[in-house]
């Protein structure tokens, strides 16, 4: 099952965490905003909820597992830029170290196997391991 995400491109999980905000999570389009730029400290979509929190993810799109780096740059965007929380979500897992690493500094992670699971509910369809 894992195979349906296992080559999207970075830009296409950016769009599909843009849609996970609006469609799943129920975030206001107006308040979901693709990112993306050089400086951003790897921050591709930012998102605040109608409680004003504010979300900074990093998307990776990765054929192997996500490192350190990418948990590290959205640590240093939440602190540079104050947001309340931060995620790193990707098509596939993290290494461990980057999970430790994710754990310590509170950031929600959404691997392959949760991500799928959650493309499916929003599509109205059931999943199944």
């Amino acid at each position: 099952m894992i195979e349906e995400i296992a080559n999207l491109t970075g830009s296409q999980l950016e769009n599909i965490v843009y849609r996970l905000f609006t469609a799943y999570y129920g975030f206001d389009e107006q308040n979901v905003h693709l990112v993306g730029k050089s400086g951003d400290f790897g921050v591709d979509v930012i998102a605040t909820s109608s409680k004003e929190i504010t979300y900074a993810v990093q998307a990776k799109a990765y054929s192997s597992s996500v490192g350190l780096a990418a948990v590290q740059q959205i640590v240093a965007a939440k602190a540079m830029y104050h947001y309340d929380q931060g995620m790193v979500v990707t098509n596939n897992f993290l290494t461990k170290n980057a999970r430790r690493l994710a754990q310590a500094n509170k950031i929600a992670i959404i691997e392959g196997p949760e991500l799928l699971k959650m493309l499916y509910e929003m599509n109205g369809r059931e999943y199944h391991v």
